[in-house]
């Protein structure tokens, strides 16, 4: 058997470090994306040490993205194979992390937002494989702790009292005005069985919708989708996608800003009214607006 020279050892050492590695191009990267290098890092190692090869490329071209100083964002759940039962919480937290994110938490804690971002993907893709509960675990309760720390340096402060000056005159109070009719903030869509196209009357609701937040100023409207319990889960979980981005696509055609309209999926996980199992029911098919 041939026997490497200690130079050779070292230039074939320095070689798989180029590989991995991008200090260089790390140096220059935001603070979060630095942390996020370094994190995807640890991430890949790990991986690799489990002989887990795809995952720790897919965790290593990231981290070399986030060393360039590009955008990466976390792992969709629509592009994993989730079991359905674990696809709406999987939806939901990613929505709560791009919000938590794109409101300010890269710059309010980049360390932690980039242990939050890291251990959702991680969450991702355990929860794929499906085989490791306790990993599965590890990595989802990693981040919810970190997301737990950013969410409240970023969330929209409710509006306080006006301050009173010193030395203000106070006026005699005036007649309290008649108050104004509250406006519904909470909507239902219904749709036609396997269907994901909006009805005439669906479009008159949502156009109701769309005015009524556009009055009370709303800063987010959030549209979920849902299915009754006829056909699969995993199908279901995909109608009830389409269903909300139907309706989300409505009421940007009305005015509501898509980037303030956050899409949740449930499929047939929170019925309107409760049946069995492959039960066509119409209160069921639904996407509701609420903001």
């Amino acid at each position: 058997m041939t026997k490497f020279t200690p130079l050779i050892l070292a230039a074939l050492a320095l070689g798989m470090l180029a590989v991995y590695e991008t200090p260089a191009a790390a140096a220059v990267a935001s603070e979060f994306n630095q942390a996020l290098h370094g994190e995807y890092m640890a991430r890949a190692a790990r991986e690799r040490a489990e002989n887990h090869h795809v995952a720790a490329d897919l965790f290593t071209s990231k981290a070399q993205a986030a060393a360039a100083n590009e955008y990466v964002s976390p792992e969709n759940p629509r592009d994993y194979e989730i079991p359905p039962e674990y696809f709406g919480e999987l939806y939901d937290a990613r929505v709560r992390l791009m919000r938590a994110l794109d409101r300010g938490g890269r710059a309010a804690l980049p360390a932690v937002a980039a242990s939050a971002q890291k251990n959702y993907d991680c969450w991702v893709e355990e929860q794929e494989e499906n085989i490791q509960p306790l990993h599965i675990a590890a990595c989802k309760e990693a981040f919810l702790a970190a997301l737990a720390r950013v969410e409240p340096l970023v969330a929209e402060p409710e509006p306080g009292p006006a301050p009173i000056r010193p030395h203000m005159v106070i006026a005699a109070p005036m007649p309290a005005p008649m108050p104004a009719p509250a406006v519904a903030r909470s909507y239902l869509v219904f749709f036609d069985w396997d269907k994901s196209d909006l009805t005439a009357e669906a479009r008159n609701i949502i156009r109701t919708a769309a005015a009524n937040a556009a009055a009370a100023r709303a800063g987010r409207v959030t549209v979920t989708g849902h299915t009754d319990t006829s056909g699969t889960d995993r199908y279901n979980m995909g109608l009830s996608v389409r269903r909300a981005e139907a309706v989300k696509t409505e009421l940007v055609r009305q005015g509501i800003g898509g980037a303030t309209t956050d899409v949740l999926a449930r499929g047939e996980l929170d019925p309107l009214v409760a049946t069995p199992d492959g039960v066509r029911e119409p209160q069921n098919r639904r996407a509701e607006i609420v903001f």
